[in-house]
């Protein structure tokens, strides 16, 4: 257990959206040395900067206490809602939150996946936020990540077609614009603010074995936990996307798997290799 308060990690994971941070949550959540957020996604420093053109997550979050309070809730839930409200007006909120939860935890945790979109000043912000703090970024291949993405959409509308809409996304055609899966722009806001040694990389493909949660729990000061590593990657796609298709993708995606080969040499995954030898 940590001596005190200030001698906890703060870890940030900052994304990517639709590469396995959810699994990381639950980890956190089951590890006893590790105090996650009770709220799972706390979209405080995305709703600080403003980054999201049509959500407030700040007012979401008044919404949702307005809610249960008119209904007279009071729970754990309830109390924690109450408390991210408070850092919308007050940014020493934002710490007190974990320090009135903690037990003596050696971490505590916020996975806030669409951190990844920050600025460099919004990370600059969160490394002052406490004298000991790490940052976890996991990718995934984009291709993977497009093609998820669409599908959770679809489960959510079932009136488009799901193909059509992922061959508009790769269309040579259409501007690139990767937003999400540019990681090369999150490396390099996150590298400028932050120093390397605080930093951890992941790739979703080889996240969920045994010595990459090892290296997580030496990365964070924790001691090592075995993880439920059979997880949904794992399973047969029902909506297959199709050699002819992956080529295509591939290629759109080309420039970003060159950049990202070159970046991190003999980490980079080998499924990743794959598809950047059939772009061509």
């Amino acid at each position: 257990m940590a001596a005190d308060f200030q001698s906890t990690t703060l870890v940030y994971g900052i994304g990517a959206p639709r590469t396995g941070t959810k699994w990381m949550s639950k980890y956190f959540t089951d590890h006893p040395q590790i105090l996650m957020s009770p709220i799972r996604i706390l979209h405080y420093f995305d709703a600080r900067y403003e980054w999201h053109p049509t959500l407030d997550f700040d007012q979401l979050y008044r919404d949702r206490l307005a809610t249960m309070e008119a209904k007279g809730a009071e729970n754990e839930m309830v109390d924690a809602i109450r408390d991210r409200v408070r850092m919308i007006e007050d940014p020493a909120a934002y710490i007190e939150y974990f320090r009135k939860r903690w037990t003596g935890e050696r971490a505590v945790a916020d996975i806030t996946p669409r951190y990844c979109d920050l600025p460099a000043e919004a990370f600059a912000e969160m490394v002052g936020k406490h004298p000991q703090v790490r940052f976890l970024f996991v990718m995934r291949n984009p291709i993977d990540r497009m093609w998820s993405g669409a599908r959770l959409a679809w489960t959510r509308d079932r009136s488009y077609d799901l193909f059509e809409r992922f061959d508009r996304q790769i269309s040579p055609n259409k501007r690139v614009n990767w937003a999400d899966t540019n990681y090369m722009r999150t490396i390099n806001r996150l590298e400028a603010s932050v120093p390397r040694e605080l930093i951890r990389y992941f790739f979703f493909e080889t996240l969920f074995t045994e010595s990459s949660v090892r290296g997580l729990c030496d990365f964070v000061g924790v001691d090592y936990v075995p993880a439920e590593v059979d997880v949904p990657q794992n399973r047969s796609d029902p909506h297959p996307l199709g050699e002819e298709r992956r080529v295509r993708a591939a290629q759109y995606f080309k420039p970003l798997f060159e950049i990202m080969a070159e970046r991190f040499g003999d980490e980079f995954p080998k499924a990743w290799a794959e598809d950047l030898a059939q772009a061509g």
